[in-house]
């Protein structure tokens, strides 16, 4: 494994990999109240895979940033749930 590389897993809309390139690119994905600065290293992934995480996907609250339910992964209820390494 490169130290150089991290995994990041994401679920629910955090999938979408036009909202991750305005999180390390920055910039305001579509509906979203906020733009990001962008991350320290704004090199895009490298790959991509679908991954099944253990656990739920559940939606709750309002989020100051969708104005809608924000999304929350319990790795302890019953799953799976659809993910994107």
């Amino acid at each position: 494994m490169n130290a150089d590389h991290v995994w990041y897993v994401s679920y629910g809309s955090n999938m979408n990999a036009s909202r991750l390139a305005c999180y390390l690119q920055g910039g305001r994905p579509p509906g979203a109240r906020v733009s990001y600065p962008g991350a320290r290293d704004h090199t895009p992934p490298v790959a991509d895979a679908a991954v099944m995480l253990p656990g739920r996907l559940f939606f709750a609250g309002t989020s100051s940033v969708w104005g809608d339910g924000m999304g929350f992964y319990d790795p302890d209820c019953q799953g799976p749930t659809p993910g994107r390494a």
